[in-house]
């Protein structure tokens, strides 16, 4: 995936340490990768599904980018996230970009990456089951 990646963006990869990176980097090689392309962040995750705790990156009309940090609450069932929910932080400083954590009634409002789709035109679908959900409540108290 990332050899075709790298053909049209650069690509980044977060990794919990030194080893980490020396053996991705290998694999990539291996599997020729233009390493040129590919970055590495030193930032410790309690698990690997980073779709749903990495920050979202938006580009403002002037095409500054920052990250759009949501708090990930371990999909209110898992206690052991306290890495996840700071990888938006750690990336914002290793980018040296502005980050924002959206706010709806004093409370950070909990967003997974896989609750959403997204167009690059500013449209933004979301689903309500993981928003809003009785089930596993993310964010109590917030309606439609």
């Amino acid at each position: 995936m990332v050899r075709h990646l790298v053909a049209g963006e650069r690509v980044r990869i977060l990794v919990d340490d030194a080893r980490l990176r020396r053996r991705a980097q290998r694999v990539l090689r291996d599997a020729g990768v233009d390493l040129r392309r590919v970055g590495f962040f030193r930032v410790p995750t309690d698990r690997s599904w980073t779709r749903d705790t990495c920050p979202l990156f938006v580009r403002r009309h002037d095409g500054d980018v920052a990250l759009v940090h949501w708090r990930f609450n371990g999909w209110a069932k898992y206690r052991n996230h306290r890495r996840d929910a700071a990888v938006g932080d750690a990336l914002a400083r290793a980018l040296r970009r502005g980050c924002w954590q959206p706010v709806v009634a004093r409370r950070r409002v909990v967003l997974e990456g896989g609750a959403i789709d997204v167009n690059g035109q500013g449209t933004l679908l979301a689903t309500e089951e993981c928003l809003l959900s009785r089930e596993q409540a993310r964010n109590p108290g917030v309606t439609r």
